[in-house]
């Protein structure tokens, strides 16, 4: 027979033995329930019908009978109750045979109770009593006591988990927990007596099992604040319900300790939609599982997170949460997160950066998807055979290996290591390689840890920004010798100037002068070009239409292209104006024809030129890296030549790079046409595939001209053809550190009248001013001086002398020397090397100006 059975047994048999000795009571009872209610009839009968003919006694005898009827009534609804609670009893004892239960009165007087109850209190060495006595006697929890027994006085229920003491097997106490219910008594859902059901439940198993769940997550917790990587649990509603310690530090602490705590507060407003949107859109991948979030820092900064998300499993009815893995984006933590942590394998796999732990000799013990992805190897590939020095290339093996081996015997990490794909050498990478973090056995499968960053992209940018500063330092280069070698051609041209000025055409002499002349006139064409190329040549920059420079051209190209290249010049109808040095646009022309002659040889082929006007619109919709939206003029040449490749497209704008034989190129025209666009402010693109030919794409920005511009543009053209004497009056003060170029210049504004004083240096120049300065009518000054240069002079000169005027004469482009004056500073420039016609020209100009 079970215990729940013998407990029923046990009850229903004392409800047997209640009902028997009942029986009589409910018989007398009933017998004199009935002579009460006679005797009542009678009473009222006799009071009725003849009060006034009885004796005044008389009375009493029927009352006598109503009385003893009513004490039978009582007596029998009191019988009637101790049957019903003795039922009541066996039910709820049966009900709770697995529990120690006891029916008790309010005030705890004990009625019943099951064999559970009764070994409760056998093993506390104590016989079974009343249900305070858990408490009084045998707990040590005073206010429970007092809360029970209010609940029990109350007629009420009351249930908590109260701490149980008995002895021990050494006798000593042993704590067990129980939990303690008590409750009214009740049948069909109405209250019965009074009486008060005890149920107490050994939970010491549970309370257990309790206090090493909450001690699991006290460590677990303990292991989040640690981990250097930041987690935080959000609501559906932006709200942060959780995060660690780490994330915390990380922010100010106005902010840390808010409640609610919302991710606008924390992240910036891009960081916030990305997370709603990972939250609370679709779960079809649209949303990235790892991106970078952007979070405000204690120090007021913006501190980048590499973050990895996961949705919590949703139950039906409750909206997701969503819990956030970030590593910091800028330090050492970020590639020595333990991916032994709490949920380290998720974050290890969803970790946006490549990771692998290997063993001392390279063996793959466990990748990322990441690490999948960047050295291309299948996601469905096992790790049986799989070692990462086979992933590099082979100069890198050896310094891996070395690496690795250091990690393995938990050697502090060194510098990362640069490589190429084993796979595809023009791929870079970055290799951090560390001793895993964690408890690691020595030389086990997985002693080191691997960080790759794939660097391809930044790997090209640094060769782009190196090409760059190359490009500078040789345009550098190639402008400091061409502003010297001006200096030399300029007194070369001065004095083959002078002597012409003095033999007549018929002297032996003259032809030898004008070739002197003729090839420097050629050495200062190549230096242009230097200058072009360093974009420091000086511009004479006119509004004017590339249809009248094409056709001006189209005299040349014919001859420059051969009879077996056939030209093609579409001009655009409408086309607007740009501003641009004609000669220089010429020279491009020129270098691009023959390019693209040469392309075409010796089979030869169609040279075409074409002018279009470019839309706002249409600028839009080019894919053209770098050109800005707006209006310009395009200028393309193109040929059907034997195209170029890739590789040789990188480096066209290079100087020296010729694909052309040695000897019949110098490499340096291309550079030449990107120097003369970039510093009339327009972009050109090349667009080419081998066997196919060449297209330069020229854009130039339109120029909207002014009403007063084009007549300012009109007269100053006009003024050129007018003016023919050169010959004039007045003093000059000409500055010029290099001796040739000052004599010539002296000579030559001597010869035409002018008086000239002359000094070497800009700190001499302001003495000469100090003493001759009210009979000084110009001064004639070099840019690039010793002691005082050319812009320094002019403010100090400003000072005592506002009006004076100035000509400012260099090697370099006037654009250079205009960034180090004021804006509305007024002056005349004149570019090295200059013609005794030019200076005299820009003398009489300067001192007719008003």
């Amino acid at each position: 027979m079970s215990e729940a059975q013998a407990v029923l047994s046990d009850g229903q048999t004392s409800a047997r033995r209640q009902r028997g000795g009942g029986r009589v009571w409910r018989a007398g009872a009933l017998a004199l329930s009935g002579l009460a209610v006679a005797g009542l009839m009678a009473t009222v009968l006799f009071l009725v019908l003849d009060a006034e003919a009885q004796s005044e006694t008389a009375w009493l005898v029927p009352a006598a009978a109503f009385l003893a009827g009513l004490l039978g009534a009582g007596t029998w609804r009191m019988v009637a109750d101790r049957g019903r609670s003795a039922g009541l009893l066996a039910q709820g004892l049966a009900q709770t045979a697995r529990v120690g239960a006891a029916v008790a009165t309010p005030r705890g007087e004990l009625l019943e109770s099951n064999a559970a109850y009764d070994r409760l209190f056998a093993r506390a060495g104590r016989a079974p009593g009343d249900p305070h006595q858990v408490f009084a006697a045998n707990g040590d929890d005073g206010a429970a006591a007092f809360r029970f027994a209010q609940a029990a006085a109350a007629h009420g229920s009351h249930c908590e988990v109260v701490r149980w003491l008995e002895p021990g097997k050494d006798g000593t106490p042993c704590a067990r927990w129980l939990e303690a219910r008590v409750e009214p008594l009740y049948r069909s859902g109405v209250s019965r007596g009074r009486l008060m059901l005890w149920q107490f439940r050994d939970v010491t198993a549970e309370k257990k099992r309790l206090q090493e769940r909450d001690a699991r997550l006290e460590q677990m917790r303990a292991w989040l604040d640690a981990d250097p990587a930041a987690r935080l649990t959000v609501d559906a509603a932006g709200r942060i319900t959780d995060m660690n310690a780490t994330m915390r530090s990380w922010l100010p602490e106005a902010v840390r300790d808010a409640d609610p705590l919302h991710l606008s507060q924390v992240f910036s407003e891009a960081s916030v939609s990305l997370l709603m949107a990972r939250l609370n859109g679709p779960r079809n991948g649209a949303v990235p599982r790892t991106a970078m979030l952007e979070v405000l820092d204690e120090a007021g900064e913006i501190r980048p997170l590499w973050a990895g998300f996961r949705t919590a499993s949703e139950k039906k009815g409750v909206r997701p949460k969503l819990q956030i893995t970030a590593l910091n984006g800028t330090g050492a933590e970020a590639t020595e997160a333990r991916a032994e942590s709490v949920d380290g394998e998720e974050l290890f796999h969803g970790a946006p950066i490549a990771m692998a732990t290997v063993n001392a000799k390279g063996k793959i013990a466990s990748r990322n998807h990441a690490f999948s992805q960047t050295f291309a190897i299948p996601v469905q590939r096992g790790n049986g055979r799989l070692n990462v020095l086979d992933l590099v290339d082979e100069t890198a093996r050896e310094p891996l290996a070395r690496m690795i081996a250091d990690a393995a015997a938990r050697k502090p990490a060194g510098a990362p290591l640069d490589i190429a794909f084993a796979r595809d050498e023009k791929r870079a990478g970055r290799l951090y390689v560390v001793p895993t973090p964690g408890k690691r056995r020595r030389g086990g499968a997985d002693a080191a840890t691997i960080y790759a960053i794939d660097t391809t992209e930044q790997r090209a940018l640094e060769e782009q920004i190196a090409q760059k500063q190359k490009m500078q330092e040789v345009g550098q280069l190639a402008g400091g010798i061409a502003h010297d070698f001006n200096n030399l051609l300029t007194g070369i041209l001065g004095y083959t100037d002078l002597l012409l000025s003095s033999h007549r055409p018929s002297d032996p002499a003259f032809k030898d002068i004008m070739e002197v002349r003729n090839n420097a006139n050629r050495a200062a064409a190549l230096v242009r070009h230097l200058l072009a190329y360093s974009r420091r040549q000086t511009l004479r920059p006119k509004v004017l239409s590339l249809t009248d420079v094409i056709e001006d051209f189209g005299l040349l190209l014919n001859r420059l292209i051969g009879e077996k290249v056939t030209s093609n010049i579409i001009h655009a109808r409408d086309l607007w104006l740009v501003k641009a040095d004609a000669n220089q646009l010429e020279q491009v022309l020129m270098n691009l024809a023959v390019n693209a002659r040469d392309a075409m040889m010796p089979e030869g082929g169609e040279l075409t030129i074409r002018t279009a006007n470019v839309t706002e619109r249409d600028a839009a919709k080019l894919d053209r890296p770098g050109l800005p939206v707006g209006e310009y003029v395009l200028l393309e040449v193109g040929d059907t030549g034997c195209g170029m490749s890739p590789e040789v497209q990188e480096k066209i704008f290079e100087p020296f790079f010729s694909t052309k034989e040695i000897g019949e190129g110098t490499g340096f025209g291309l550079s030449v046409v990107h120097g003369i666009v970039k510093q009339t402010g327009g972009y050109i693109y090349v667009d080419s595939r081998e066997g196919e030919g060449t297209t330069f794409s020229i854009y130039l920005p339109r120029h909207v001209e002014e009403p007063a511009e084009d007549s300012a543009q009109g007269e100053a053209d006009g003024a050129d053809k007018k003016r023919k004497d050169l010959t004039g009056q007045g003093t000059i003060l000409l500055v010029e550190d290099e001796e040739a170029v000052r004599r010539f210049a002296a000579r030559a504004l001597e010869s035409r009248g002018y008086n000239v004083l002359k000094a070497t240096t800009g700190v001499e120049a302001l003495d000469v001013l100090a003493e001759h300065g009210r009979e000084v009518d110009l001064v004639i000054s070099d840019v690039m001086m010793p002691e005082m240069d050319g812009p320094k002079l002019l403010q100090q000169m400003r000072k005592t002398l506002p009006d004076m005027k100035v000509i400012f004469i260099s090697g370099y482009a006037e654009e250079a020397l205009r960034r180090e004056l004021a804006e509305d500073e007024s002056f005349t420039f004149l570019p090295k090397p200059f013609s005794l016609k030019d200076l005299a020209s820009a003398v009489k100009e300067a001192l007719a100006a008003q």
